[in-house]
């Protein structure tokens, strides 16, 4: 797994370079995951278990003391940062850390009173800093599957088949509601992995 997320680090690195974005922070859980390997689950929308900040030279992931742990075990690509006080707070010392000029975010993942906050945060430190949407750097980075996910695609294909099939012969009855029948299914597809 580490060789593949360096080759993916080293994609979106060279993508970073050609958009002249010196660092890009990554919020979404599943570009997350994707870029480090970290699992950790963000538990409601205005909440994060962590950010990624990736640079040229640099791989951070600066999460809070309930996934610090977690973190060090499964991204160990990645410089760990743990932050007291909530992400945004935590924003400007690590953009003067990496002296970052061009932040690129996730637009998808932040709402418009976050991103106020953020600027604001940037303001108030007096952080001259240019904002600018990444989304499409993500998905240009995404599209292109990899042998390992496609072997994992095929994998949730046979367990989505299998549980579907199981349901639709030995599960589902006359008078069940839509809700019932689809809370069982989604229970066999998870018990199935």
């Amino acid at each position: 797994m580490k060789k593949t997320i360096e080759k993916r680090v080293e994609r979106l690195r060279k993508s970073l370079a050609e958009n002249n974005i010196d660092t890009l922070m990554v919020l979404v859980e599943e570009n997350r995951r994707y870029l480090s390997g970290f699992t950790g689950e963000d538990t409601q929308f205005d909440e994060t278990a962590g950010a990624l900040f990736i640079t040229d030279k640099r791989l951070i992931l600066a999460t809070d003391s309930r996934n610090d742990m977690q973190a060090a075990n499964e991204a160990p690509l990645y410089e760990i940062i743990c932050y007291k006080k909530g992400l945004v707070k935590e924003l400007p010392n690590i953009i003067n850390t990496l002296k970052t000029k061009r932040l690129g975010f996730e637009s998808i993942r932040i709402s418009y009173m976050q991103y106020n906050k953020i600027c604001k945060q940037f303001g108030s430190s007096n952080i001259d800093i240019e904002l600018v949407e990444a989304d499409d750097i993500m998905g240009c980075l995404r599209i292109v599957k990899e042998q390992s996910e496609i072997e994992e695609l095929k994998k949730a294909l046979i367990i989505a088949e299998s549980a579907f099939m199981d349901f639709i012969e030995n599960t589902i009855e006359p008078g069940m509601t839509e809700k019932d029948a689809a809370w069982l299914l989604e229970k066999n597809m998870r018990e199935a992995g």
